[in-house]
């Protein structure tokens, strides 16, 4: 044996010992960055692999079918790292039922509708490997027919859908605010997706998730919708589609909610102007349908309002929307309470229209009791 042979051979011990002597992924990472191509061998691959994430810095002639197979087996996505050679049907098969992800890396020749349709019915989690522009209606289909379509809990394909009518499905028969958040969380944003149609089912049910529609699907009734919902959602609304309306819901619901209504529509004579018009005549915050049916000429009623000349117990509030003027209207408790369940009904009637008003309310603000009663003249 030469000279060359023998440091080789001592080399090749030092290796081994040192080999064993590695604990763990960082001392058997540190080990290969340290020792020199040209010293690798298959027996040290073979030892290295007990540490399977390091896969991908073994040599490829040194990745025999033994080698590979333990590798796709403890990770199908790293059939990425496999030889082109290596990649068998049995090999990629093992690989995609340990991880769908594996499929991106199959071969070229196994890359083509028949195989992801096959690879989905065996699988409808499989649809999550198959590159989302490849993916069909019939393979969506399958696996959503396979998966949410049998339990009403299983939203493991939901992210990978292509059809927003099958997304659509899934927010109209869910209920649960948790869940619609879920749900937007775990879809991929600014997708073609999240039509207008979608965006309007899921934030009807939870305002908060305007946060996560692409602004391309947030229309006018989207907007109103949500913030119907919830009023926060008013900070996600374009200024271009925030409405006297909508101002008006926010700010009734959460005072500080203001803040995000335009100057103009602020300074403007509209909805939003008229309410705060309101409130400081009656020293006291009204409620949205309230607002609402004044603006259109209706009469409303209320209790406690202050004047120069006293409280009024019970009165009812007019609006002349022609002469622009407000007027109040002493009533007896026996006619408020009789005005007060005229106009609960038309609120309730409203609601059935779709002009549900879920938000949380702006928590009811004390009047300050006085002991003279009544209105003096």
């Amino acid at each position: 044996m030469t000279d060359q042979e023998k440091q080789h051979t001592q080399r090749k011990e030092n290796y081994e010992q040192a080999l064993e002597r590695c604990d763990g992924y960082t001392q058997t990472l540190n080990f290969l960055n340290s020792i020199p191509s040209e010293d690798m061998t298959l027996g040290l691959a073979e030892r290295i692999l007990k540490e399977p994430e390091l896969f991908y810095r073994i040599p490829d002639k040194f990745k025999d079918r033994e080698l590979c197979d333990t590798a796709v087996r403890y990770d199908g996505s790293y059939l990425k790292y496999v030889p082109e050679a290596m990649k068998t049907w049995e090999l990629c098969m093992k690989a995609i039922r340990r991880s769908p992800y594996a499929i991106a890396h199959l071969p070229v020749s196994m890359k083509n509708p028949e195989t992801y349709l096959r690879l989905v019915r065996e699988n409808p989690r499989n649809l999550k490997g198959v590159p989302r522009q490849s993916r069909t209606s019939e393979m969506c289909r399958v696996a959503f027919d396979n998966t949410y379509g049998k339990n009403k809990t299983d939203y493991s394909v939901i992210s990978a859908l292509t059809d927003p009518s099958m997304l659509y499905r899934v927010f109209r028969e869910q209920d649960d605010p948790k869940k619609i958040r879920f749900l937007m969380d775990i879809l991929p944003h600014d997708t073609a997706l999240i039509t207008p149609k979608v965006a309007l089912e899921a934030v009807r049910k939870n305002g908060e998730v305007l946060n996560s529609v692409p602004s391309h699907s947030i229309t006018a009734e989207v907007a109103d919708a949500a913030v119907m919902n919830w009023p926060e959602a008013i900070q996600w609304v374009p200024r271009k589609l925030r409405t006297p309306d909508i101002c008006l819901r926010a700010a009734t619901c959460r005072r500080e909610l203001s803040v995000y209504v335009p100057d103009k529509i602020a300074k403007e004579r509209n909805i939003y102007s008229f309410h705060r018009r309101v409130e400081e005549l009656l020293r006291q915050p009204l409620d949205y349908h309230r607002y609402k049916m004044l603006y259109e000429g209706k009469p409303v009623c209320t209790e406690c309002v202050w004047t120069r000349c006293g409280v009024i117990d019970y009165c009812e509030v007019n609006y002349n929307p022609n002469k622009n003027r407000l007027g109040l209207r002493i009533l007896t408790e026996s006619a408020y309470r009789e005005r007060r369940q005229q106009q609960q009904a038309y609120k309730a009637g409203q609601n059935r229209h779709g002009d549900t008003d879920t938000a949380l309310r702006r928590p009811p603000q004390k009047v300050p009791q006085k002991t003279k009663r009544g209105l003096k003249w």
